[in-house]
């Protein structure tokens, strides 16, 4: 097979845990796959995300693309015919038997070859509340054509294929559940020094929560700081939260913070780079991922990797990733939030417990698996 990759959605440092996926997806791809040819359609602005991969069967094909600093409108713009027709042209000159679009959306719908979809979630069909009106409007007219556009359809979890067949009324049989892998860089960390290092180049307290997410609304950080004012009120404790992610306003999250009166209480650590994360997370005395909505939820798994114990939401895909391996919460319940929080920073024994069972959660989730799964994608869009 010739196997198209479709990147040029990705901007890096502003998708998150899309990134993530699709970078460890080719690399995967690059170790469990000798024989299939695979072209990785980049760009100028995200080439470099692929310069590491260094396989006979796998080659870079650049197409032309003047970068924005925000993709949304970019995207856009290829949907209202300005340029799609000249990137589909581009994509026709190079012939390929399936074509794997990675981001949830097929931005050229136009294109001739067999499409694969991978849909990491469909989160405006339930919190439309949640997005700028030109963003809902976005997506509202290319999420569902896309699935309907595509031969094959990637989940990233059964919460997130069982809403695409529910809203966009795909047959479940196009629709694969391929769940996502943890990479072998995420591992508990025991060497005394390395952790003294990163609480020195962060100037991290010594025990502190730490919840990695952008500030987008369903990542709840509103009720997340009741919870701590809450904590406060009950218990008299005041204890530290660490946040990380991709700020565009950040003075907006600042004012959230001081209005809760949490100044002092709560690190802004903005972007991370992704090597800085198991340490982050081995550092931390626990992850506090309250999300409303998640296709995915790979810090969940990321911080058990790592040792770290999780308390998290009890909605849409985080059961299914935590199993019986984390405390699982209301994330809509501050009280339940903060007795969660209160009970592991006082109970060892809680932290060691849930710390031996996310070790064990984390085998089940491999991108080795996650590779071999999606190729088997790849066969059945071509034959059927």
């Amino acid at each position: 097979m010739r196997i198209g990759l479709y990147t040029l959605f990705l901007y890096p440092g502003q998708i998150g845990g899309i990134e993530t996926y699709v970078s460890q997806l080719v690399k995967a791809l690059g170790q469990v796959d000798k024989t299939n040819e695979y072209l990785i359609f980049v760009s100028d602005h995200n080439q470099s995300l692929f310069t590491g991969l260094d396989r006979p069967n796998f080659r870079l094909v650049h197409l032309p693309l003047l970068p924005a600093a925000n993709p949304l409108p970019l995207r856009a713009l290829r949907r209202l015919k300005l340029i799609p027709v000249h990137l589909t042209q581009q994509l026709h000159r190079h012939p390929v038997d399936v074509l794997h679009y990675l981001g949830t959306t097929i931005d050229q719908r136009e294109v001739k070859f067999p499409c694969v979809l991978t849909m990491h979630d469909i989160q405006q069909e339930y919190y439309p509340q949640f997005f700028p009106p030109e963003t809902l409007a976005w997506r509202q007219a290319n999420f569902q054509p896309s699935a309907h556009k595509a031969r094959q359809i990637i989940a990233d979890s059964a919460y997130t294929r069982q809403t695409i067949i529910e809203k966009y009324h795909i047959s479940p049989e196009k629709i694969h559940t391929v769940r996502l892998g943890i990479d072998e860089q995420f591992k508990p960390i025991e060497v005394p020094p390395a952790l003294a290092a990163i609480r020195h180049q962060h100037n991290l307290p010594e025990q502190f929560l730490f919840y990695p997410a952008n500030p987008w609304p369903h990542k709840n950080h509103a009720r997340l700081f009741e919870a701590l004012i809450h904590l406060r009120r009950r218990y008299a404790i005041n204890y530290p939260l660490v946040l990380s992610g991709v700020w565009s306003e950040p003075a907006r999250l600042e004012a959230q913070i001081v209005e809760a009166g949490l100044t002092g209480q709560v690190q802004m650590l903005g972007y991370l780079p992704y090597k800085d994360l198991p340490a982050l997370y081995a550092a931390a005395t626990a992850l506090i991922f309250p999300s409303l909505f998640e296709g995915f939820g790979m810090p969940v798994l990321e911080a058990m990797a790592c040792g770290c114990p999780v308390i998290c939401a009890n909605t849409t895909s985080l059961p299914e990733l935590a199993g019986e391996s984390a405390i699982l919460v209301d994330p809509l319940h501050v009280a339940q939030m903060a007795e969660a929080i209160y009970n592991i920073i006082h109970s060892a024994s809680l932290r060691a417990e849930l710390r031996q069972k996310g070790l064990t959660q984390v085998k089940n989730f491999s991108w080795t698996r996650t590779a071999q799964q999606t190729v088997e994608v790849y066969q059945q869009a071509i034959h059927g």
